[in-house]
């Protein structure tokens, strides 16, 4: 052939220009003059790679790389092309070679790209740190495969300051600003979080995915106003999900009512929705999506709730989008028990349970379900010794991972704060399943086979409100180590006023129910020297919801104040120094902060209520043997919380008899017995169904 370059030159024309039948023509044409021309081997081989001519291209690179002198650039286009054919593991071998070579620039970014396919994200981040570092410090693309690889690898902290330095050097790269936003959420920046989700919509208006959270943050903040806009744009680039729209409508309840009537008005349309629609989903995924299960926020309202998560529970059912995975039941010396907790939830178990996990190793084969990784790191700190089973984030594959492990009794801390632990059950994935004191409110669920309670935390007939049968233990269920309380308090260094009155209510602001409102306003006038304070939410606009029901209510808002968010030794001096604890009605308070003030020796001051969930400071009360403080009307709440704040002597008095007698909520070896029984009256029961309801 005569003037090769000058054929080759048009040939490498057309093929950059996308004309790749003509260039592929003259390449051929060369080939057969020069059939050993590494150069137009690789040429060819290159662009046989970019029709997804895979095998024909890779072949002529390897023949190109044979005869080359000097062959370390068609290595490279040899990796690229095995990677584009899905063969990363021989694309790494080749720019593995490069990397002592002038093409290693490039090869460090190939081998970072090729490693996080091939899911080995430990050497994925070492290639793409070294990118950042040593070649494109900029490069936002980089950080963001970065944080996406530490992610993968459970380092969502690593992960979001990554991403937070990536859009630092590209801040137009909306991916990022998604990805941020999603660790920010997690980690409870909500007003970060929702910055990084605008910014999101503002450079790519039609992600979804932002949209869809944002909706569901200013739902759980009250905003509603704010979600209908991204309710209208979800609908329009997804019309197929306006089924689970209208659902995920219906299930976003005041998260700060009102009035008591708002409250009503939501569950009874719950109910009466579930009583003439039924779900039409064909498969769990918009359940998941959109969260659609009962609104935890209905726990909070101080109703018994057990007809509307029955119901929701029956509908569920009858869509048939789950199936059981029963265990294969194979015989053993122990019964295996996993205590299930889920994201989120961690800190709040360790606290109530780590003990007693630690203690039922000695009666169970104990293993301690949590998903993620994450969560492992964060009970292993309490428990190091357990065994641990990690379940993925796709709810199928968290089922079949149960299944596998073929428990004999798993123990659901809670039931219905999240899609894992709402779900799950449904599975029946052990002999056995129990909910707990962990979420005090019935599951609706019919194949959960118990709910392990107290006798002190039920009234009378409580059974009536669970669908489980319920297992009473004559001990509050937990063996709980008490908090370092400073000694003493200066209470000016809080910013407290000489001869005020503190009254400090430490429950989140969801449990500040109407119903309270009237207490307060009995405190504040009856105690000119009163002042009651809460602790703010890091969801915003809780608050501003809650201030504007006590204006409507006028009740005094210079009196009534909202304290930040605190670290936790700030938090234990102001519950030291408070004159008393207001516990809520609906909802009181748990072990946690019932717990630390009576470790304090701070008066908590509650009415007894007629739901579990609204009885658990009286059953510590009973459990110490010391009851003066527990009302039976809302008069007398007002009453001993202001005797107890305003005459220092009775204050002293109650306070010593509280110092004397928390010892029996502490270390309760007790508990763990009564536990440890009632699991095995649960394991010795036939095989069958055991719920009360009438499914």
């Amino acid at each position: 052939m005569q003037n090769l370059d000058q054929h080759m030159q048009r040939a490498v024309t057309l093929h950059q220009q996308g004309h790749l039948t003509q260039a592929e023509a003259l390449y051929r044409q060369a080939l057969q003059h020069h059939p050993t021309h590494h150069g137009i081997l690789n040429l060819l081989g290159t662009l046989c790679a970019e029709q997804e001519h895979y095998a024909q291209g890779i072949d002529y690179l390897r023949q190109a790389i044979a005869h080359a002198p000097k062959p370390e650039s068609y290595m490279f286009n040899l990796g690229e092309a095995l990677c584009r054919h899905q063969q990363f593991a021989e694309g790494v071998v080749q720019f593995e070679k490069l990397l002592s070579t002038p093409q290693a620039n490039k090869a460090h970014y190939a081998l970072a790209k090729a490693y996080q396919h091939l899911q080995n994200y430990e050497k994925a981040c070492y290639h793409y740190a070294f990118v950042l570092k040593h070649i494109m410090p900029a490069h936002g693309e980089s950080y963001y495969q970065y944080g996406k690889c530490l992610e993968a690898l459970n380092r969502q902290r690593s992960a979001l300051n990554t991403y937070q330095q990536g859009l630092s050097h590209a801040p137009e790269h909306a991916p990022m600003h998604y990805a941020l936003a999603r660790l920010l959420f997690a980690d409870k920046q909500f007003e970060l979080a929702e910055q990084h989700y605008l910014k999101t919509l503002e450079l790519q208006p039609e992600h979804t995915e932002a949209h869809l959270q944002l909706w569901r943050l200013y739902a759980a903040s009250d905003q509603h106003h704010k979600t209908q806009a991204h309710g209208r744009a979800i609908l329009t680039q997804r019309p197929q999900d306006g089924e689970a729209i209208k659902w995920a409508n219906r299930l976003a309840f005041p998260v700060i009512p009102q009035h008591i009537a708002e409250k009503e008005a939501a569950v009874n349309g719950l109910q009466e929705a579930l009583t003439k629609e039924a779900f039409t989903f064909k498969d769990l995924v918009p359940f998941v999506s959109y969260d659609l299960f009962p609104p935890y926020t209905m726990a909070y309202y101080g109703f018994d709730d057990r007809p509307v998560r029955e119901a929701f529970a029956r509908r569920i059912i009858e869509t048939d989008v789950i199936q059981a995975l029963p265990p294969a039941g194979q015989s053993r010396t122990r019964e295996r028990v996993g205590f299930v907790v889920t994201s989120g939830h961690e800190g709040v178990f360790i606290k109530c349970m780590a003990g007693m996990v630690q203690q039922l190793q000695e009666e169970f084969e104990v293993v301690v379900v949590c998903v993620q990784s994450r969560g492992q790191r964060i009970l292993t700190s309490a428990l190091p010794q357990c065994n641990y089973l990690v379940l993925p984030r796709n709810l199928l594959q968290a089922a079949k991972a149960l299944q596998a492990a073929d428990f004999d009794l798993l123990y659901y801390w809670e039931i219905g704060t999240d899609s894992h632990n709402y779900f799950l059950p449904f599975f029946r994935t052990a002999r056995k399943q129990a909910s707990a004191w962990g979420w005090p409110v019935t599951s609706g669920i019919p194949y959960v086979d118990a709910y392990f309670s107290s006798q002190a935390l039920e009234p009378a007939q409580g059974n009536l409100h669970y669908t489980e049968p319920l297992f009473q233990a004559e001990r509050l269920l937990t063996y709980y180590t008490p908090p370092v309380i400073p000694p003493k308090v200066n209470r000016e260094s809080l910013g407290i006023k000489a001869r005020q009155h503190v009254y400090l209510c430490t429950q989140n602001l969801r449990k500040v129910q109407p119903e309270m409102d009237p207490l307060l306003a009995g405190i504040l006038k009856e105690d000119p020297q009163g002042q009651i304070f809460f602790i703010a939410d890091k969801l915003p606009g809780l608050q501003t919801r809650l201030q504007q029901r006590w204006a409507q209510n006028n009740l005094d808002l210079e009196r009534l104040h909202i304290l930040p968010r605190m670290p936790v030794a700030l938090y234990l001096q102001w519950v030291k120094a408070a004159d008393v604890i207001l516990d809520t009605p609906c909802y009181t308070g748990g072990a946690n902060t019932n717990y630390d003030a009576f470790q304090a020796g701070t008066p908590v001051v509650t009415l007894a209520g007629q739901l579990h969930r609204g009885r658990y400071t009286t059953a510590a009360y009973q459990q110490m043997g010391y009851t003066p403080c527990v009302a039976h009307s809302a008069e007398a709440y007002v009453q001993q919380a202001i005797k107890i704040a305003g005459d220092p002597e009775y204050r002293q008095e109650v306070s010593q008899e509280i110092s004397q007698r928390h010892s029996a909520l502490f270390k309760d070896t007790a508990a763990v017995k009564s536990c440890a029984q009632l699991m095995r009256e649960l394991l010795t029961q036939p095989e069958q169904a055991t719920c009360n309801s009438g499914f």
